[in-house]
């Protein structure tokens, strides 16, 4: 099995201002081997506390503002789509009557409510539709977990623009060097990533929004990790819980950062400590992802954008499709069968097994069903999960001729399917290796492509006069004054 995602090996970083910064030599690198740490080795906790507590603009390259300004409005566009979802309603009826009024927007609602209300909500209405970022290697969706805490503290304190491009930075920065920590250890013992991680990366971005001092930074992220939980039992026995998985670890991070402020303390070894996270939720880890290189490669850039609204493992494949008929047009009427080939495990078992899905989420996990959809017209967007007829015969019928097939190959990071086989009534065969989606780091996404998905996901809810003045204003964040600016916007 490969070892990770790999870092390069640049020595310096080109910054906002021009500016060309040093490697550090005092970065953290602790060892993996548990058994032969000694007191005077680094504290993981408190170097990634120090760090978050430190990120400025100024020392952050361009390219890695630009990605946090693209995820922060892929992330909007899932949020106000989200508001729509028939479960957002009754989730929205059960948590406002219970929050205090104060000053963080929910999408779409006028009121203002108190921020961890406020990060609840969004977080999970981010997470609503299958349309979220995400991460395949940790495997997590870091953008629902960190973003709407960000953004909820950001009007609470009335931060800038600037900061809340910090804050995001350190929250994702946090979220995923834990989660590859614990790869693929803690997934296997059926914890979910977002719900069990995310509260470290709320808190991240709630102390960077309220710039908390690095002890009180500490504490934060110790609390946090009391907080952590989300087990995957609903992928056996079904539960609709799962829609709370990112607005649960939002609120949590806020609260945390909040009784830290007050004077409350966490264990400062929360993470690496003998009874910390990692020992607790994973058994066996690589602490040494906690500070790798902290500060100078950012991995939030390994976070992939979707451009189609259900699971990540089925994006390469419907990129494969759209390849193949851009080259040569064809009918599904013409399609024997469609054949998809996989070197994980994890892939197939997860989106290969439905065929006939009962559900919208059933659909979203069903590469055979989302294949069918795609090759039928519908381009696999939340409206079109939302509006297809789970029972219609031609959907099914074809649904049935799409295979998800393991085969012998090296798992490599973040790629999900290998190949795409597509035999025709004929005889004729088209097909090509899918490895990457675009999104992923090797494929980047482009302004365009994230914007057009915005578009789609908005326009039916805002219009478009409103979703134009809402890309103008995220491509323009470091200048906004006010983060309540963006709020009103979303209300």
């Amino acid at each position: 099995m490969c070892a990770g995602p790999h870092l390069d090996s640049e020595g310096t970083t080109t910054t906002c201002s021009g500016r060309r910064r040093p490697r550090s030599a005092t970065r953290g690198h602790p060892r993996t081997d548990r058994t032969t740490r000694s007191e005077a080795d680094v504290n993981e906790t408190a170097t990634l506390s120090e760090y978050v507590s430190n990120v400025r603009i100024e020392d952050l390259p361009r390219s890695v503002v630009d990605f946090t300004k693209l995820l922060i409005l892929d992330n909007l566009g899932c949020q106000i789509a989200g508001v729509e979802m028939p479960w957002s309603h009754r989730i929205l009826d059960a948590v406002v009557p219970l929050s205090a009024a104060g000053h963080s927007t929910v999408v779409g609602r006028s009121g203002r409510l108190a921020p961890d209300t406020a990060a609840f909500l969004n977080g999970t209405f981010s997470h609503s539709n299958e349309s979220d970022d995400s991460n395949f290697w940790s495997p997590s969706h870091p953008g629902a977990v960190s973003i709407p805490p960000a953004i909820a503290m950001g009007e609470h304190v009335g931060a800038s623009g600037q900061t809340l491009i910090e804050a995001v930075v350190a929250a994702y920065e946090s979220h995923l060097r834990i989660a590859y920590a614990v790869r693929p250890f803690m997934f296997a013992r059926g914890h979910h990533p977002p719900l069990a991680v995310g509260p470290f990366a709320s808190a991240a971005a709630a102390a960077r929004i309220m710039e908390l001092s690095p002890a009180e930074t500490l504490n934060a992220i110790s609390i946090a990790g009391s907080y952590s939980g989300g087990q995957m039992e609903y992928t056996q026995t079904g539960g609709s819980v799962k829609r709370l998985h990112c607005g649960i670890p939002a609120s949590a991070g806020i609260r945390a950062t909040l009784l830290a402020q007050a004077g409350v303390t966490g264990p400062p070894t929360m993470l690496e400590g003998k009874r910390g996270f990692l020992t607790a939720f994973a058994g066996e880890y690589d602490v040494s992802w906690l500070c790798r290189e902290l500060g100078e490669k950012y991995l939030v850039k390994q976070t992939a954008i979707k451009l189609f609204s259900c699971c990540h493992l089925i994006q390469p494949v419907l990129e494969g499709i759209a390849i193949l008929q851009k080259e040569q047009r064809f009918d599904p009427v013409d399609v024997e069968c469609v054949r998809v080939f996989s070197t994980n495990p994890a892939a197939v078992s997860h989106v290969g097994t439905i065929k006939a899905p009962t559900d919208v989420l059933g659909a979203q996990f069903s590469l055979a069903f989302s294949v069918a959809m795609n090759l039928h017209g519908r381009p696999n967007s939340w409206w079109d999960y939302n509006e297809v007829d789970l029972a219609d015969p031609t959907l099914v019928e074809l649904a049935n001729r799409v295979s998800t097939e393991l085969v012998d190959g090296e798992e490599m990071p973040f790629v999900t399917m290998k190949h795409l086989r597509i035999e025709f009534r004929d005889g004729t065969v088209r097909e090509l290796p899918v490895g990457h989606p675009i999104g992923e780091p090797d494929v980047l996404v482009s302004n365009a492509e994230v914007t057009d998905k915005f578009r789609r996901l908005t326009g039916p809810v805002v219009g478009a006069d409103r979703a134009e003045t809402i890309i103008a204003t995220v491509d323009s964040l470091e200048t906004l004054a006010n983060v309540r600016q963006l709020g009103a916007l979303l209300a």
